[in-house]
């Protein structure tokens, strides 16, 4: 959108009768101040590379929080405080390298995570702490490779997980507990089907509770 404003200064803020708020590829290079009365915000394919401390903190009523296609590399703790009633928070083509433990727990009626398309290398143990009605969980496009099955014994069923890539293999003893939960119907995968770091399909492992697998060939 252009809307005249003098070079590095924010556009005029524009909050539409549905409660959408629009700042897209406006360049911004940090979150600006946002009506408190908005349910849903698009920042998307911006500028932004750090979401500081309580970023939304005013955004009480916000349930989807569009953040695509920036360069965020740096999520401070606290960054999503505030944003009680989210329910989908869109992260996916920007430059993280790790989720950090804690980092989503004040989101604690989020049912949809899409951090896909990032570098993300590492995932610390507690990083989904909080999220119990977190229904879809979209992690493709990264070079980690292991997730800590216990972050999901208290998330809901039936979580669906997106973690097909290009990019890497997955561990095996996450890839075997995940198709057991799939067997047993609390799981769910969504497009595609990661490969073990034997290059093995899933269709090929046998897979126990414990997390072990055999190869059927």
């Amino acid at each position: 959108m252009g809307f005249g404003q003098a070079k590095n200064s924010f556009p005029r803020t524009i909050l539409y009768k549905s409660a959408s708020f629009f700042h897209t590829s406006d360049g911004l290079t940090e979150v600006p101040e946002i009506p408190k009365e908005a349910k849903n915000v698009f920042l998307t394919s911006n500028k932004i590379t750090h979401l500081k401390a309580r970023a939304f903190s005013s955004l009480l009523q916000c349930s989807r929080l569009e953040l695509w296609n920036n360069s965020i590399s740096v999520i401070d703790e606290g960054a999503f405080t505030g944003l009680g009633n989210l329910t989908y928070l869109g992260l996916q083509e920007n430059q993280l390298l790790k989720l950090t433990q804690e980092m989503f727990m004040p989101l604690q009626k989020l049912e949809h995570l899409d951090v896909s398309f990032n570098n993300i290398c590492t995932i610390e143990k507690g990083a989904f702490a909080g999220l119990y009605k977190l229904k879809k969980l979209q992690l493709s496009g990264n070079r980690v490779t292991t997730l800590n099955v216990t972050d999901f014994l208290d998330l809901p069923r039936t979580l669906i997980f997106y973690l097909n890539s290009a990019h890497s293999l997955w561990d095996c003893k996450s890839l075997c507990w995940i198709k057991v939960e799939v067997q047993s119907g609390t799981a769910k995968w969504g497009n595609g089907r990661p490969k073990c770091t034997n290059n093995a399909d899933l269709e090929d492992m046998v897979c126990s509770q414990e997390g072990w697998c055999v190869l059927l060939y």
